[in-house]
């Protein structure tokens, strides 16, 4: 006996055939699912994961013409998913920037860059060039 992927959730295909051509709003939802996932870590997933996601996302993405119209929609679902998780790693990588190891008591110069006010109305200055006094660049 062969077991078909129709038979693991029987009313699956029928149900998700009867939504065709109102999926679209599900994309965002499936890129959220993928980020959301990547910022429950507990730490950074490291290259070989955030490449493990990339490469699941591409070959759920190949199938999805192959695995026909219902599982096929599955597969971009799982492509969504992933790509969302691999998105999130990327721009965690491309924001990324220095972060003090501990709080740093001294003088500080730069070049102010900007002044606004924090959500509790005290100035902010945003400054450039930045140096501390005994600490590398």
């Amino acid at each position: 006996m062969t077991m078909r992927p129709a038979d693991l959730l029987p009313g699956f295909g029928e149900a998700l055939g009867a939504q065709r051509g109102h999926l679209f709003p599900w994309v965002p939802v499936m890129l959220g699912l993928g980020i959301w996932v990547y910022f429950l870590l507990p730490a950074e997933p490291g290259r070989a994961g955030v490449l493990a996601a990339l490469a699941l996302a591409v070959a759920a993405a190949g199938l999805v013409r192959p695995l026909g119209a219902v599982w096929g929609i599955v597969a971009l679902a799982v492509a969504l998913a992933s790509g969302g998780f691999a998105l999130a790693a990327a721009r965690t990588v491309i924001v990324a920037a220095p972060v003090l190891e501990a709080r740093y008591y001294g003088a500080v110069e730069g070049r102010i860059v900007a002044i606004d006010r924090s959500a509790r109305d005290v100035p902010r200055l945003t400054l450039d060039r930045v140096v501390l006094e005994g600490i590398a660049p």
